[in-house]
């Protein structure tokens, strides 16, 4: 049996009301959830607040999760995100201006959850390889929370021009590293021929 289907056996188990199958995906992926969320709010009891809420609507709506649209640390990733962005646009301005949006801080190497899938400095290295137009676009709109419209104000530039930038960017990040999945494939193999 794959993780996938431990995750997705769990939340049908959840979905029949099975309290133990919640704790075991909150012991698995609470942490997850937590250091996704406190890296962008910035604060332990907000992001405390994101978590335990992720976890209240697994037990909720577990059986509306659909696996074959997405896999569980993707959906989980997706809606903690979208929490905190909601969170943030609820906020005082004045306490929202706060809110931390270094990039280098949101990738670092400290965060204690090391998710399989994508290795952080890879994706500093992607960010970094994008013009300063696109990456502050990026940042503005994953980290600060902000839409396109409130971009575009705060840059003083039309709203089709931050969608372009965000596209454009998201692209050049995804050739960095489409690049570097060839280049660690093709040493891989040549490593394997020796």
């Amino acid at each position: 049996m794959t993780d996938r289907d431990v995750v997705v056996r769990l939340l049908q188990r959840v979905a029949e009301g099975d309290e133990e199958a919640l704790r075991l995906l909150w012991r698995e992926n609470g942490r997850l959830a937590f250091t996704i969320a406190f890296r962008i709010l910035g604060r332990e009891d907000r992001a405390e607040d994101v978590a335990q809420e992720i976890f209240i609507r697994i037990w909720r709506n577990a059986a509306s999760f659909h696996s074959t649209r997405a896999g569980f640390h993707t959906w989980l990733t997706r809606v903690v995100r979208n929490l905190c962005v909601d969170m943030i646009r609820r906020e005082d301005p004045i306490e929202r201006a706060g809110a931390i949006t270094d990039i280098e801080h949101w990738l670092s190497f400290s965060d204690p959850v090391e998710p399989a899938a994508v290795n952080r400095f890879t994706v500093r290295e992607a960010f970094l390889q994008v013009p300063v137009t696109q990456s502050r676009v990026l940042e503005m709109a994953y980290f600060e929370g902000l839409t396109y419209r409130e971009i575009a104000e705060r840059l003083g530039v039309p709203a089709g021009t931050v969608q372009s930038r965000m596209r454009l960017g998201l692209r050049g990040m995804r050739r960095y590293l489409e690049e570097l999945r060839l280049e660690d494939s093709a040493a891989a193999q040549g490593a394997s021929r020796r």
